[in-house]
């Protein structure tokens, strides 16, 4: 009897050391894919910065360079009070596109994050999903 107590303990031992390892190596793919999305996120967040910076620096060059020539015939009567109006509605417009870009790309980030789990969920539910659409269709 005290025989076979070794041979289960070594076993089971085994058996824990299997586990750690496969954990392990799991740990291991998990943390570096968390990094690879990580990664992934700073980069479009750089370029999306620096694509707001572009815009900034532009949007800043227009209203620098503007004169009342380039304004429409129409508003060369205005005073500057006016045209200095007028182009800083128009930056503040563009910030405003570029801010909802900003808010779709943030959108777009999350999606992403969560679509994994949504493609995992939709092939364990994918049979049940055909027997409805075959019954419906029916």
């Amino acid at each position: 009897m005290s025989s076979a107590c070794p041979m289960h303990h070594k076993r089971s031992k085994r058996i824990r050391y299997k586990n750690q390892d496969s954990s392990g190596l799991d740990n291991d793919f998990s943390s570096n894919h968390r990094s690879s999305l990580e990664n992934d996120v700073r980069i479009n967040e750089l370029q999306m910065h620096l694509r707001q910076e572009k815009s900034i620096r532009l949007m800043l060059e227009r209203a620098i360079g503007r004169t009342s020539s380039t304004l429409s015939p129409g508003h060369r009567h205005f005073n500057a009070q006016t045209r200095e109006l007028i182009a800083e509605i128009e930056l503040l417009e563009e910030e405003i596109a570029n801010r909802e870009q900003h808010v779709l790309s943030l959108y777009r980030s999350i999606f992403d994050q969560l679509a994994p789990s949504s493609r995992q969920s939709s092939v364990v539910d994918s049979p049940h999903k055909r027997i409805l659409q075959e019954s419906t269709q029916v």
